[in-house]
């Protein structure tokens, strides 16, 4: 079974730093601002998982002092799945007026 790490950093806008971590792994919670707690918190995770991992979380990590073994666990991000979502329904609702539209024209003729 995968062992899945939550988690989500807050930051400072203007010095782009870590000010806060939280994370979620085998249902204990860690709340920190070390960067060295939270990767050994997150040792044994084999997935990373948060909302905006990809272009937020990932990207400040890079530029501390966590190791690259921390960047070779899967990814799963949250809000890529979120708009998807509502992609697809925006498409559904598209193609739905659209054809709705096409009936109304027809029968204006």
């Amino acid at each position: 079974m995968p062992r899945i790490l939550f988690f989500d950093i807050e930051i400072n806008k203007k010095t782009r730093r870590v000010e806060k971590t939280g994370a979620v792994f085998d249902g204990v919670v860690f709340r920190d601002t070390s960067i060295k707690m939270f990767e050994d918190f997150s040792q044994n995770a084999t997935y990373i998982c948060g909302h905006n991992i990809i272009n937020h979380d990932l990207e400040i990590l890079k530029n501390t002092e966590i190791s690259p073994d921390f960047f070779r666990k899967k990814t799963r991000e949250r809000l890529n799945r979120i708009f998807q979502k509502k992609y697809a329904k925006m498409l559904m609702l598209s193609i739905s007026l659209k054809k709705t539209l096409k009936r109304w024209l027809i029968h204006l003729h």
